[in-house]
C-alpha cells in the first residue's frame, strides 16, 4: 500500500512540477527498474513501467487532464476539437496505454504493428546517453502482433 501511495504522489508531482519529474520521480523510476545485481537499468523496462504506471492509475491523468489542456494550441479535425500535439511514434507499441496517454494528447501514434508477435533485436538495443539528453533505438519491432493490438484499439 505505501509503494502505491507513493506512486500516487510521485506522480501527482511530476505533473505539477516538471522540476520535481526531473529530478525524483524519473530517478526513482530508474531506480527501482534497475537489475539488483547490477545495478544498470535497461531503458524499456523504465518505459515499460512508465506506461504499467499510466494504466494503473489513469484516473489521476483523467482527474489532471486539464493540465494538457491548451485551448490556443487547439486544432479541428472532422468536427472534433483536440490539441495538436501528441505520443512520438511507437511510444505505446501495442496500443496497451491508449486512455490513459489519451488524457494527455491530443494525437497518438501506436507502434508498427507487425503481423505475429515478434522479441525484436537483441537485448541492450536503447541505450540513454544521459549527458547529452539523447536515446539510441535499435529495437527491430517488438511487438505483441496484430490481434493484440486491434483488440486494444477496439477497446479504445
Amino acid at each position: 500500500m505505501l509503494d502505491t501511495l507513493k506512486e500516487i504522489a510521485g506522480l501527482q508531482l511530476s505533473l505539477l512540477s516538471p522540476v520535481f519529474f526531473e529530478n525524483h520521480a524519473r530517478k526513482e523510476l530508474y531506480r527501482v527498474c534497475a537489475d539488483p545485481a547490477t545495478g544498470e537499468t535497461d531503458p524499456e523496462k523504465v518505459h515499460e513501467k512508465s506506461l504499467e504506471l499510466a494504466n494503473k492509475h489513469m484516473w489521476m491523468l483523467r482527474l489532471n487532464r486539464k493540465l494538457f489542456d491548451f485551448p490556443e494550441l487547439a486544432t479541428r479535425l472532422h468536427n472534433i476539437e483536440t490539441q495538436a500535439f501528441g505520443t512520438a511514434a511507437g511510444m505505446d507499441k501495442n496500443a496497451d496505454a491508449l486512455v490513459p496517454l489519451s488524457y494527455i494528447y491530443g494525437f497518438q501514434t501506436p507502434g508498427t504493428f507487425v503481423l505475429h508477435k515478434r522479441e525484436g533485436n537483441a537485448k541492450p538495443r536503447v541505450l540513454v546517453d544521459a549527458e547529452n539528453r539523447t536515446v539510441y533505438n535499435s529495437q527491430g519491432f517488438p511487438s505483441e502482433g496484430m490481434e493484440h493490438a486491434w483488440e486494444n484499439l477496439l477497446k479504445y
